[in-house]
């Protein structure tokens, strides 16, 4: 007599994308990064694109130390030809390069991409945080008062939380652009809260990546380190959706990914939906709508 064999129903895509290899997730999701974010050296963008592809579809070569030494390798040029032009986040995406390589490398992958992130990061907001608390500038809330008059990027919070008008923004940057003499005082316009807000901002930055500096550097063995990846979904969250600088924003995520224990589940889950989310506030229209239920 013979017995029918029946096959376990398989795993949504989603619960498997997940529920994969955490070194296969952090190296995927770093290809990504690099296919989205690409160089803008035309001999660096064509290997490291084909790598990406390649690593993507062919596991085994996305998680061969040698491919991610040599795409550190054309980062880290591309840093020293191009550092002028390149954004700070740039630079990070090639440590963060050489150290995927660095724990392919080493005996234990899953152990060295959680140190190296965790330091990463750890380091990156220590250091932004001494600049900020060292620059006269930034500690009188001129620098945000003047991206909140200036920069397209923090319209939506300038209006809804300073009361600052469309036709200000566009006769700001109109007479911006129109003073080419670096001596002249243009006069910009402003709106009623944005004095304010600007101290607000001031501040709540300075808080909350001190307090990304001080929780990713702690040992791991103290109790208080687990609240890390809290701290930095407040920041994100915080953060991006009006910002939209999604080359960091993602390779906070995936630095964080790797992190992550097999146990929390949810938490990646968390991550990469917002992954998926800072990717669409960089659409016009998302953004628009969003902070338009605030006005």
């Amino acid at each position: 007599m013979s017995e029918a064999i029946v096959e376990a129903p398989r795993a949504p895509f989603w619960t498997r994308f997940i529920e994969q290899d955490r070194v296969d997730l952090v190296v995927r999701m770093t290809m990504l990064l690099l296919l989205v974010h690409p160089s803008r050296l035309w001999f660096v963008r064509l290997p490291v694109t084909a790598m990406c592809i390649v690593g993507i579809l062919h596991r085994p070569l996305g998680r061969d130390w040698r491919l991610w030494l040599g795409v550190a390798a054309l980062q880290l040029f591309e840093c020293a030809f191009n550092w002028a032009f390149i954004n700070n986040h740039d630079f990070l995406i090639a440590y963060w390069s050489l150290a995927l390589g660095c724990a392919l490398l080493s005996g234990d992958a899953r152990r060295g991409l959680a140190l190296n992130g965790r330091i990463l990061i750890g380091l990156v907001f220590l250091f932004a945080t001494l600049w900020k608390l060292s620059s006269p500038t930034y500690m009188d809330a001129s620098m945000f008062r003047f991206l909140l008059l200036e920069d397209y990027r923090f319209f939506e919070l300038a209006h809804v939380f300073g009361g600052y008008p469309r036709e200000g923004l566009l006769a700001n940057t109109a007479a911006l652009g129109t003073k080419l003499d670096l001596a002249a005082t243009i006069r910009l316009q402003d709106g009623p809260g944005i004095a304010g807000f600007a101290v607000f901002m001031t501040w709540w930055t300075i808080l909350i990546e001190g307090a990304l500096a001080v929780f990713y550097l702690l040992p791991e063995r103290l109790a208080a380190a687990r609240f890390r990846h809290w701290v930095l979904v407040v920041f994100l969250v915080t953060t991006y959706p009006p910002i939209n600088v999604v080359g960091f924003a993602w390779l906070l995520l995936i630095m964080s990914v790797a992190q992550t224990s097999d146990r929390q589940g949810k938490l990646r889950a968390l991550y990469l939906v917002l992954f998926v989310a800072t990717y669409f506030f960089t659409l016009g229209h998302v953004k628009q709508w969003v902070f338009g239920l605030f006005a």
